[in-house]
């Protein structure tokens, strides 16, 4: 399937940055590993038809790599009419118990990749301006991976000359070492091309190529192990900051002297971690038999090369686009892999959830129109080469922190703010939301300083955690009149648990009333009172929209089928941003 879908969603503008390295950038080379061609004219414009999955720079290399590329052209996934595997052997899939589909969480607890699209905090040409001739003060309170930094600085307009810096915390102190790797990676590197390629796959690939080490084990090893060498009589909980400059960017980390040593520790592979050994470990998590209904429970929700694709990501762990080599990648990713025992993280976590599915099918038209991962690995290299240009261009400076957000008033200086971000440390089971006010709130610049300062709430699992039986049942009834609209009506029922039926299900939560049930948690945790205790109140949205992840095209008009399709496969639907600014 060819997409070409046009939607609001999440609108980054990366339009000037894709034009401008699309055609030095998007190297799409054959998929024939055996190509005899030059590697600078290897490059590839004839598609596979049967999948669309793969390019070949011609018809010789496509029917000399048949033999290879049929076992993905021809995989079951790829069928339209392929069924879970629970419904062709007639059995009550693992996710049904008594209380209905089961949210269990299956391998390590690390959310060191974000699970909603990247969005850009500052949205400044329709704030402050485009000409606005300030500098630009940034907190991301609880900053998860890098994803909202480099959507910002990248989207930043080029006729803003000031600076900017911004501080990044998060508890977890394996979130904040990849975020100070990554970034070391960003400022130390001496060819952008080079530094893109290593980041992408620090980011997001379970194995690297030798340069990639090799870039973590020069300049940066060095850096590190200098200030570890000179802490080593500290605590080992004592706060130890360091700075260093690089050009016209800087970087400051303040940590303790445990996790410096930690992050010394990051920049080698574990002892004993063969690529063997920690395939096995990460597969085990990522296809564990056990959890096969919880994957293809994803799968029925897809396109078939994309259900084929997310298949090979759990196979392999690399991101690249399917046709790419994986031979060169035979070193474990000592940024992921923290141990010799385990994989941290759930294996539902998923790259392309971090990242606007949209501008990432419509801003690569030169990759393989259904590679879906190989598509998000070229508007990475735009977005992330666009963030480096522009930390360039706008001295940018970074100051990353490792505490609990309610800690970071100690640290900084009030009201010197134009964005906080929270992610959702605002959801009831985390700090919720008034804490959240009184935390940071007295951070955030006043009004009459910056009208546009805003305070940006996340709310992820507030619509589901709120809705009872009951809601869900009014709900569902109230929504099939729309989904019978998108999703082909169901043929005779056969098993209880027929995927027809249970996409029918999924897919009603795209058409609920969420703002009927979003207006009865604010009410119940009190957001007025809690605002105006804090001193600050709920604005309109000027920089995330309410529901982003939202559809916005009604049935019938174009683009709408293609829209409902990839928000139904994305999971998402339910987030809900709330933004805040001082009562002066």
């Amino acid at each position: 399937m060819i997409f070409s879908v046009c939607s609001p969603i999440y609108h980054s503008q990366f339009e000037k940055i894709t034009q401008q390295h699309q055609m030095e950038d998007s190297i799409i080379a054959c998929a024939n590993p055996t190509c005899r061609l030059e590697a600078a004219t290897n490059q590839s414009h004839l598609s596979c038809k049967g999948c669309l999955l793969v390019k070949y720079c011609g018809r010789d290399c496509q029917v000399q790599h048949w033999g290879e590329h049929k076992k993905y052209c021809k995989s079951p996934l790829m069928k339209a009419e392929w069924k879970p595997d629970w419904a062709t052997t007639g059995r009550t899939p693992a996710f049904v118990g008594d209380n209905g589909p089961s949210q269990v969480v299956f391998g390590g607890n690390k959310y060191l990749w974000g699970n909603v699209p990247a969005i850009d905090v500052l949205q400044l040409a329709k704030n402050e301006g485009r000409n606005y001739d300030r500098d630009v003060h940034l907190l991301f309170a609880a900053s998860g991976d890098l994803r909202n930094v480099i959507e910002t600085v990248s989207s930043i307009p080029e006729t803003f000359q000031k600076s900017i810096s911004m501080v990044l915390n998060d508890r977890d102190p394996e979130i904040v070492i990849r975020n100070a790797i990554l970034l070391l990676i960003s400022l130390t590197a001496e060819e952008i091309k080079e530094a893109v390629d290593c980041m992408i796959h620090i980011f997001y690939s379970a194995f690297l190529q030798k340069n990639h080490l090799d870039i973590l084990q020069g300049k940066i090893r060095a850096l590190v192990a200098d200030v570890v060498q000179k802490v080593d009589n500290k605590p080992l909980k004592s706060l130890q900051a360091k700075s260093w400059t690089f050009g016209s960017r800087i970087l400051r980390l303040i940590l303790t002297k445990e996790v410096w040593c930690k992050l010394l520790e990051r920049l080698d592979v574990p002892i004993n971690l063969t690529v063997q050994k920690a395939h096995q470990i990460r597969t085990a998590v990522t296809l564990a038999p056990s959890r096969r209904d919880y994957r293809e429970r994803r799968y029925m929700c897809v396109f078939p090369a994309h259900r084929l694709s997310q298949e090979r990501y759990r196979m392999d762990g690399l991101l690249l686009p399917f046709g790419a080599s994986r031979a060169q990648f035979d070193t474990p990713n000592p940024t992921l892999f923290e141990s010799n025992q385990s994989w941290p993280l759930k294996d539902s976590s998923d790259p392309l959830e971090g990242w606007n599915i949209f501008d990432i099918l419509n801003k690569t038209p030169r990759a393989a129109s259904s590679d879906v991962y190989g598509k998000l690995y070229f508007y990475l290299q735009y977005a992330f080469k666009a963030f480096i240009e522009k930390s360039i261009t706008l001295n940018a400076s970074f100051q990353l922190f490792n505490v609990n957000a309610e800690e970071l008033s100690k640290h900084l200086e009030s009201e010197t703010f134009s964005r906080i971000e929270v992610s959702n440390i605002c959801d009831a089971g985390y700090l919720g939301c008034a804490k959240t006010l009184f935390s940071l709130g007295p951070l955030l610049q006043k009004k009459s300083t910056n009208p546009h300062a805003t305070l940006i709430m996340l709310f992820m699992n507030a619509i589901e955690e709120n809705l009872t039986p009951a809601d869900q049942a009014a709900a569902f009834r109230n929504s099939m009149a729309q989904v019978v609209k998108f999703l082909p009506p169901p043929v005779f029922r056969t098993h209880p648990y027929d995927p027809c039926y249970l996409k029918y299900m999924l897919a009603a939560d795209l058409f609920r009333d969420n703002d009927r049930f979003f207006n009865k948690y604010m009410t119940k945790w009190r957001f007025e009172e809690c605002g105006r205790l804090a001193n600050m109140a709920m604005k309109k949205n000027t920089v995330v929209e309410k529901w982003p992840m939202r559809l916005k095209k009604k049935a019938g008009q174009p683009g709408a089928k293609e829209e409902f399709d990839l928000l139904f496969g994305s999971g998402h639907g339910n987030e809900r941003y709330v933004e805040w600014q001082t009562l002066e």
